[in-house]
């Protein structure tokens, strides 16, 4: 095929040099009326073998998209099929840099965070357009040479939402894609065919890519081969991000995407946390660093399938509540908090532990008050987990109530459990806490009746 059509006409452009190839096409350097692109040509026999009109139908997807811009996905600049040498064809726009998985080592780490924005960004927009990309990976991301930009390529398995005969082979629900890069019910052909459905395999993807960036290995890498083993691994393994020294909440967001179930994916991530840029530090960077150096992101293991499930999720609370009241009991020594007294309390699903703080002159407190942290493990197999705080004060002890009502608790943490992130949280929390009594203590504005201390701040 090279050789046929190097320097000659299709659909008007004048084809080049060979430039790349994939499974099922060549791509050429093209020209037309001085206009510069990348011509993909697909190869003839593979057209017949797989039907012409479903060849026909993709590459008219994809000229749907001429003059639809966006600037982090390849523009669509012609397509169609040439009558004349019975080839179906598209150009795109010219890409000369690097796709990701070729300059992973180098991208730097402060650029994570504004690259898969910009991924997010245009697979979004595609869904605004009722389309859904299925094949986002890094192979298929290309990245400006100074790392400024990213830009999603590779069009060519897009699918229109809500039309479920296209792409699928002769009527079969076919696996399209790239096995490594996709969630159990894409790999099964279990997705819900609805603009949510596909949204849940889109985050599953920009996860797996947000993986590589933060910890520069592939997804995976250690189990793609043999075949059946990988499909176990995407359908059963969970994933730990390990990229210690990388923002909490990028990671978080990264296992969050990675969760097996579609639908606690979708509960768990949104489109603006893409968008949402690391938090920033204000007056407790050093305390954010010591936490942040101090835990490294931790899963719970899930038990092992022969222990009854109801004991499952005791050891689960039982290990959500060890480690509240550990962040806890190390976030107070952190911020200089007066001496405690801490109380526990679990009952599954749910995992409680208050600190009742008395009076202290050293810290400038006349008055008693409590911390509640209350857990819930959401997910046991993948360690999601629901952890809300709040706080109040009393002139007596006796008056601070044993569980905090549950409009008084403001969420912490909702996702695959991360004890830094908790620790990072809770330690901000804290401070807010002690600063609100010191302020009221000073103010004379906590009398005798119970007083609600506002954490909505810390969130």
């Amino acid at each position: 095929m090279e050789k046929e059509l190097t320097g000659k006409d299709l659909g008007g452009w004048t084809l080049a040099e060979c430039i790349g190839f994939g499974k099922s096409a060549l791509v050429f350097r093209a020209t037309r009326a001085g206009v510069a692109g990348a011509a993909k040509v697909f190869d003839r026999e593979l057209v017949e073998r797989f039907g012409r009109a479903a060849q026909r139908e993709r590459v008219e997807r994809e000229k749907s998209l001429v003059g639809k811009s966006h600037p982090n996905l390849i523009g669509i600049l012609d397509a169609g099929e040439d009558v004349d040498s019975d080839l179906f064809y598209v150009v795109m726009e010219l890409f000369a840099g690097k796709n990701l998985a070729q300059s992973l080592d180098e991208i730097p780490q402060a650029r994570v965070g504004a690259l898969i924005a910009q991924v997010a960004s245009a697979a979004e927009f595609l869904e605004t357009l009722g389309l859904a990309h299925r094949d986002i990976k890094p192979e298929n991301i290309g990245i400006a040479d100074d790392f400024s930009n990213a830009v999603l390529l590779d069009l060519g398995v897009l699918r229109p939402v809500g039309f479920s005969s296209i792409t699928d082979q002769h009527g079969q629900r076919a696996f399209i894609g790239t096995l490594q890069y996709s969630p159990p019910e894409l790999l099964h052909r279990e997705e819900q065919d609805s603009v949510e459905g596909w949204r849940a395999v889109t985050y599953y993807q920009l996860g797996g890519v947000l993986h590589d960036l933060l910890t520069r290995v592939a997804l995976f890498a250690d189990d793609l081969t043999p075949y059946a083993h990988l499909v176990e691994v995407v359908t059963h393994k969970a994933v730990t991000i390990k990229a210690p020294g990388a923002p909490p909440e990028l990671r978080m967001l990264a296992q969050d995407c990675l969760v097996k179930d579609p639908v606690q994916r979708l509960h768990l991530v949104s489109w603006d946390r893409f968008q949402r840029p690391p938090a920033g530090v204000g007056d407790l960077s050093a305390i954010r660093e010591r936490i942040a150096q101090r835990r490294k992101s931790a899963a719970a293991v899930p038990a092992p399938t022969s222990v009854a499930p109801g004991l499952i999720e005791k050891h689960a609370v039982e290990g959500l509540r060890n480690s509240m009241e550990r962040v806890l009991r190390d976030s107070c020594k952190q911020c200089d908090l007066p001496p405690f007294r801490a109380e526990t309390d679990d009952a599954p699903p749910v995992a409680r532990v208050r600190l009742l703080f008395g009076p202290s002159r050293a810290h400038a407190t006349t008055v008693a008050f409590a911390v509640y942290l209350e857990g819930a493990v959401v997910d046991v197999a993948e360690s999601i987990v629901r952890v809300t705080i709040a706080a109040a004060s009393a002139k007596e002890e006796a008056t601070l109530p044993t569980v905090a009502p549950g409009e008084h608790a403001v969420l912490l943490i909702e996702g695959v459990r991360t004890d830094d992130v908790l620790a990072q949280r809770t330690a901000e929390a804290l401070l807010v806490v002690l600063d609100a009594v010191q302020e009221g203590c000073a103010q004379g504005t906590i009398k005798a009746e119970l007083v609600w201390i506002d954490t909505t701040g810390v969130a």
